[in-house]
């Protein structure tokens, strides 16, 4: 009985093992592929197809005879690599730490026989062109390394230079000395800040050269050749400093020479600027008593007294300086053509009449009565115009751009001076008026006709509009006319429409035509009125008042 228990009662009739071992292989294949399905699945965000379980699993992907990914679905790898990828292909996301990508030893081929060449030889990172070029060249095609073709040679200290449109060289005749800071042009061994061995030229034809030395002032001393030279000169200095009181000369050719001027008429002697020479000895000169001021002769003696054995004639239109006391009594024929300029406090007696003359003095007339017998007085100074005292009008004329002004600074009769003639009223309501528009808003009458009366000879026009208002933001104030806006100007904030602020703006209007001495009251214009509008939204403006200012400015 016990044997029956463990007899197998599982008969295999012909041909089942072989089903049965059929059956299990498939049953193998297909969990593994439910494995492998379960685990791939396609993000709809990225369109991406993710095998996530096998990685995770596995952590590698193996491919033992080569992988290919990408390109048509019967490519295999092109021939000589395992691995390749056709289009694009990024080493991480940007939830997965980046690695390095390790190339031992190889190389990185681009598509146009350029390549990367990383630690082929010494651990050199190279970048090689047509097999012997190495560039790396930016995005605008700037390249550096062996591929742009720089060759030459040069030695420490010497300046490098162009001897082709790739090779540099250098030479001792262009030497930088760098211990000591210093250019040697012609020698390796600059013993001078700038050390030149042979022949220096500054300008050229149609440029004139200057050499310049300057000293530690900043004052300049230049050495430049004449600008009327048709040939070459050259000088040769002495090989000395020469003597006291040497000159020099030069002998016709070139050679200057130290030539002594002692006893060969060689003067001595010290004066003082803009004063006359006299002698004080046979070979010494000292300073005269008479001074050229290069507008006339001043004579200053000490304790002396200059005597003129004729007539003295003073003409011209200029000044003629006197000091002290000018006697025509005392001068024998004297006669006054000209100006009489006195200096200090000079007194001028015995004379009654300049006839078409004037006196002129530098500070002031005692107890003068000046006239001009039947004819207009006229004051006039060197830098203005004539103010003229005019007795048959009884008025004082004064000349362009003079005015009368009190000690305390008024002005009277400026050129530019604005006087206020009349100020009328325009505006459009019995009350005060608001308005929180951006839009142009009527707030005066129409003006018809000219309001004001003509302004004063020698003065022009100027109108203004006087306005008290309040705001809460900018806004313009413009004078429209049926054609659209004549002129405008900008209104400040004030910072509260409730309190009233006075502004006075200039601003063009309508006028008659011709002169404004010719305008009056009532002659017709172009119809015109004032506008407000605000500069910003949420903003408002009171308008209290409005006049119209009519000023004459002084010419």
């Amino acid at each position: 009985m016990i044997k029956k228990i463990f007899q197998p009662r599982l008969k295999l009739l012909p041909g089942t093992r072989l089903t049965s071992f059929l059956f299990i292989g498939a049953s193998v294949l297909i969990a593994g592929a439910v494995l492998f399905a379960a685990n791939i699945y396609y993000n709809l965000d990225t369109g991406e197809i993710v095998m996530e379980e096998v990685q995770r699993v596995t952590n590698v992907i193996r491919a033992t005879a080569g992988l290919i990914i990408g390109g048509a679905a019967s490519q295999n790898p092109s021939s000589g690599y395992v691995f390749e990828v056709v289009g694009q292909s990024k080493l991480a996301t940007t939830t997965i730490a980046t690695g390095p990508l390790q190339v031992n030893s190889g190389f990185i081929y681009g598509a146009n026989d350029e390549y990367l060449r990383l630690g082929v030889t010494n651990d050199k990172f190279e970048v090689v062109k047509g097999g012997s070029q190495y560039e790396v060249c930016d995005t605008s095609g700037n390249c550096v390394g062996q591929g742009v073709g720089l060759g030459g040679s040069g030695s420490a200290g010497q300046v490098a230079f162009w001897t082709g449109s790739t090779s540099l060289s250098g030479s001792d005749n262009l030497f930088w000395a760098t211990s000591t800071g210093r250019l040697g042009i012609g020698t390796n061994n600059p013993q001078y800040a700038l050390d030149v061995k042979g022949a220096i030229r500054t300008g050229a034809s149609g440029t004139a050269g200057q050499l310049i030395i300057t000293n530690a002032a900043g004052s300049n001393l230049v050495f430049q050749a004449n600008s009327t030279m048709s040939s070459n000169l050259t000088f040769s200095w002495p090989a000395d400093y020469g003597g006291a009181n040497y000159v020099l000369t030069t002998d016709g050719s070139g050679n200057l020479i130290w030539q002594s001027v002692s006893g060969v008429g060689g003067l001595t002697g010290s004066g003082t600027q803009n004063r006359l020479a006299k002698w004080t000895a046979t070979q010494s000169l000292g300073t005269a008593g008479i001074q050229d001021t290069s507008t006339g002769l001043i004579i200053t003696l000490t304790d002396a007294t200059t005597t003129i054995s004729n007539n003295l004639t003073v003409s011209g239109t200029g000044r003629h300086s006197f000091d002290g006391i000018l006697d025509p009594n005392q001068v024998d024929a004297f006669t006054l053509i000209g100006n009489i300029t006195g200096s200090g406090t000079p007194s001028i007696t015995g004379i009654g009449t300049f006839a078409g003359n004037i006196a002129q003095l530098a500070n002031y007339l005692q107890a003068p009565t000046v006239k001009n017998v039947g004819g207009n007085l006229t004051l006039q100074t060197e830098t203005s115009g004539d103010i003229i005292l005019h007795p048959a009008s009884g008025k004082i004329l004064l000349g362009a751009n003079d005015w009368i002004e009190t000690s305390q600074g008024y002005q009277i009769g400026k050129s530019g001076t604005q006087v206020l003639r009349e100020m009328v009223p325009i505006f459009g309501f019995d009350l005060p008026v608001k308005t929180t528009t951006t839009t142009a808003a009527k707030i005066s009458r129409d003006i018809v006709n000219y309001p004001l009366n003509p302004c004063s000879a020698g003065t022009n026009r100027v109108h203004k509009l006087v306005i008290r208002y309040g705001s809460t933001g900018t806004s313009t104030i413009a004078i429209a006319t049926a054609s659209g806006e004549y002129a405008s100007t900008t209104l400040s904030n004030t910072g509260d429409s409730s309190k009233g602020t006075v502004a006075t703006v200039a601003l063009s209007i309508p006028t008659p035509a011709g002169s404004c001495t010719t305008w009056t009251q009532g002659t017709d214009t172009t119809d015109w009125w004032v506008t407000i509008r605000l500069n910003q939204a949420s903003t408002e403006i009171m308008i209290y008042q409005i006049f119209l200012a009519g000023y004459d400015e002084i010419q």
